[in-house]
């Protein structure tokens, strides 16, 4: 199989700061992306070829790239010496990102196992998030996150989902403009700190928590959500020398039991004499986990602990 696909965009993009006050500026931007088809969807994207693997390419229709637009609008700063002497950064904003030509999987009636990639005209991305980080270089840093998405198909169409219970009788569903988008939830909260309890061990604590969301396949909106979630993490490191590191891991901390993800599989008879009933299939999230390690460097002596920047990207 052989095959050629150009793409060419032009992406501008511009932006506008004003400082009030050295604590705070407002900002506020412009820009445009595209992506083009992974090779997958590329070869994935005949509805008369389904695809069983993603190593199963063949020649299909050429898809459109898809292209975006994002608005963002919103104020940040940093206050110095807060509370007890350490810097408070903070970022409040609203954005919106259009995406024309969004590539979506489409399952195949009658074949649970088998998808293809589809362009739909138009979907949208938009809400609010803030965020704040209070850093005491280098003993202490808490951090919190949330962020409000609104995720939306942007057009009226029928597409094919075999196995929803709720489809059609030709296993279609209606899609409407505003419909959401499966599997992106609206409330997502990111928080957690890390202390230095002496200067050679570090203690760290996070949480996530997500909230409920639509199964892959129910574009439509019409069956019950993945419930809510959250997940809490711990994170520790002992300096016993210069050179020698000890560190472990406990992700789940609470051993909660959370599905990251959701589809539609096609009921009925499974290995022999195994049946499923419950056309709805979700993926468990790992359960509690301890990890433990070391680690040694070499070479010139490393940064003491004490003296490392408490950094954090989320």
């Amino acid at each position: 199989m052989t095959g050629t696909n150009d793409y060419f965009t032009v992406n501008p993009m511009a932006g506008l700061t004003y400082q009030f006050d050295p604590t705070l500026n407002l900002y506020g931007s412009y820009s445009e992306s595209n992506r083009a088809p992974t090779p997958l969807e590329l070869s994935c994207s005949n509805p008369n070829q389904p695809c069983l693997l993603p190593n199963s390419l063949v020649s299909d229709p050429p898809l459109k790239q898809v292209t975006g637009q994002t608005y963002e609008v919103g104020f940040r700063g940093v206050i110095p010496n807060f509370l007890s002497g350490g810097n408070l950064t903070y970022k409040a904003g609203v954005f919106r990102t259009d995406l024309t030509n969004d590539i979506i999987p489409i399952a195949v009636a009658g074949n649970a196992a088998r998808a293809y990639y589809t362009n739909v005209p138009s979907t949208r991305r938009q809400g609010i998030e803030v965020s704040a980080e209070y850093v005491v270089t280098p003993i202490l840093l808490v951090y919190a996150n949330y962020a409000l998405i609104d995720a939306t198909f942007q057009f009226d169409q029928t597409l094919s989902s075999r196995n929803n219970p709720l489809a059609n009788d030709d296993g279609s569903i209606n899609v409407r403009k505003g419909d959401k988008i499966p599997l992106i939830p609206d409330h997502q909260v990111k928080a957690g700190f890390e202390y230095n309890i002496s200067p050679d061990w570090r203690f760290g604590l996070n949480v996530a928590a997500f909230s409920s969301s639509y199964f892959r396949g129910d574009q439509s909106n019409l069956n019950r959500k993945l419930p809510a979630y959250y997940v809490m993490n711990l994170t520790t490191k002992y300096q016993v020398t210069k050179n020698l590191e000890i560190f472990g891991l406990i992700t789940n901390l609470t051993n909660n039991r959370y599905a990251t993800f959701g589809t539609f599989a096609q009921p009925g008879a499974v290995a022999g004499t195994l049946s499923i009933n419950d056309p709805r299939t979700t993926t468990l999230a790992q359960p509690l986990s301890i990890y433990a390690g070391l680690t040694y460097r070499f070479g010139p002596d490393p940064v003491p602990m004490a003296q490392e920047p408490v950094i954090r990207k989320y």
